[in-house]
């Protein structure tokens, strides 16, 4: 029988982060995930040789000296990614009220290019713009050279909304909404966004923006290859059963209800509900602690439509798109019965094509209750009134989409589709969430997890603990690592790489 310094459940970015680091630093280490394919929303699968994500469309701060960019260099991966840098001109697009706006990267190119569009507002475009860059830097290459992995005064932004933000700068609501254009990428509500997940994630984009050519399951890849050459284990179809917990220490992991395995400390990277069903009973998870978590509101999922597309038929679009049927961008809980639509829409990038894309993906926010009834199906095995769902919601986003960018229709060979079921079946995530617990700046206290619990040697790691996204989940590794590291330590290594 194994047994390891550290057992990590679950293999996306969290897990991943955590086991590079850990074993680098010469932790006997191994990951377990239940599924076949490693990765969580990093996955990227292939459907007639076209490689389409799952949850990874684009990111921010890769830049040289950007954050991103120096927490990949210390993976020691950053020199193996496939990288393309969107527009500098406009990165998105956002489509309000039949008339299109730029998010331009660059701080000053994003306040230059918006107020053409907004002439009279430019010095409220600029202070919310600086403002925005001051608290994104705050998690930043120099708070790491300070020895410090986030700075506290990021703290009371948990608390501020983002929405109240805009309307003490601006009166004017069409301009909120521009610079709210891409909120539905993250899951953004009006009533609880606070200003500090909604700055880091928009400032991170506006700094500069990229694509991963070929997919996104390349980090996943490389980090795993990592992983194993510095003496690490991860294994698939390894789905953690149970915890068992001995003296309020967890002694082991039961594997597929079969297989034992012994560690000193565990990571989880899996949503805090789905923890709590593995975990055995122990005094110090108190039943308020329980019912806390299992209260907690999920985030929005997606139904995704994944076009594909003849060879040399559709171009590429170096940019992404948004487009809203009504002057608000904001997701509502109760989008399926609101009626407007709110849609994503991007180009993949192919080593195959400069010119050319053979791959459109179409996003728009789907709820867990608008595909609760089939809850209790399996893959392939939802019937044909699933099908049905799923084909008129695909070929009603085609016909709207059509309308901004013609011959679209022409151009699709075959389409692929999911929605949050297909997401929490592949990748574990409660309710099919693409952002996880949803974090309330009006309830900070109850949402916002600690990566230590209240058992020793088990700690948390994910999109579920800080900001979702890509820099939110590494983020958090850091501070899942510094629990073995330390805070100073860790944080002058990433720096000085």
């Amino acid at each position: 029988m194994e047994k390891y310094d550290i057992v990590i459940i679950g293999s996306g970015l969290g897990g991943l982060v955590c086991a590079n680091i850990l074993s680098g630093e010469g932790y006997k280490v191994c990951v377990l995930e239940k599924n076949a394919a490693f990765g969580g929303c990093l996955r990227s699968y292939l459907r007639k040789e076209r490689i389409i994500d799952t949850g990874i469309h684009y990111v921010g701060r890769l830049d040289d000296g950007q954050i991103l960019n120096q927490y990949f260099k210390y993976m020691g991966i950053l020199d193996r990614l496939k990288l393309k840098r969107l527009d500098e001109d406009g990165y998105d697009i956002i489509r309000l009220e039949d008339k299109e706006y730029r998010h331009a990267m660059g701080n000053e190119n994003f306040i230059e290019t918006l107020s053409r569009s907004f002439p009279r507002e430019k010095e409220n475009i600029r202070r919310i713009i600086t403002q925005f860059h001051e608290i994104g830097n705050l998690i930043g290459v120099e708070t790491l050279r300070n020895r410090h992995l986030f700075s506290s005064d990021a703290l009371p932004y948990f608390n501020c909304s983002a929405s109240a933000f805009l309307k003490e700068n601006t009166n004017n609501q069409t301009l909120r909404n521009v610079i709210a254009g891409a909120t539905i990428l993250s899951g953004g509500e009006e009533e609880n966004t606070s200003l500090y997940t909604f700055s880091t994630i928009l400032n991170s984009n506006i700094e500069s923006s990229y694509r991963f050519i070929d997919g996104s399951q390349q980090i996943a890849d490389l980090l795993i290859e990592s992983i194993r050459a510095q003496g690490g284990v991860v294994r698939n179809r390894s789905e953690v059963t149970r915890l068992i917990v001995d003296k309020n220490r967890i002694t082991g992991a039961e594997i597929n209800r079969e297989e034992y395995m012994e560690g000193d400390s565990f990571i989880s990277g899996i949503h805090p509900a789905a923890l709590l069903n593995i975990l055995d009973k122990t005094k110090n998870i108190k039943k308020a602690y329980i019912s806390r978590i299992r209260s907690l509101r999920n985030s929005s999922g997606f139904f995704t439509l994944s076009l594909l597309l003849k060879k040399n038929a559709f171009p590429y679009l170096n940019r992404n798109y948004y487009y809203f049927d009504e002057n608000n961008p904001w997701i509502k809980p109760d989008y399926a019965r609101h009626g407007k639509r709110k849609v994503f829409f991007c180009t993949s990038a192919s080593s195959e094509s400069e010119a050319y894309t053979r791959v459109v993906q179409i996003l728009e926010p789907m709820y867990w209750s608008e595909v609760a009834q089939w809850e209790h199906s399996t893959i392939d095995k939802r019937g044909g009134e699933y099908e049905a769902f799923k084909r008129r919601r695909a070929e009603d986003l085609v016909n709207d989409i059509e309308r901004f960018h013609p011959g679209l229709k022409d151009a699709i060979e075959d389409y692929d589709t999911s929605t949050p079921l297909t997401f929490r079946d592949y990748t574990g995530t409660r309710e099919g969430s693409a952002y996880g617990i949803i974090k309330d700046c009006n309830d900070v206290l109850t949402c916002l997890l600690p990566v230590n619990t209240k058992i020793p040697n088990l700690f948390i790691t994910g999109q579920n603990n800080n900001v979702h996204g890509m820099i939110g989940v590494f983020l958090t590794a850091m501070y899942t690592c510094s629990e073995f590291l330390g805070t100073q330590y860790l944080a002058r290594k990433v720096a000085n790489v």
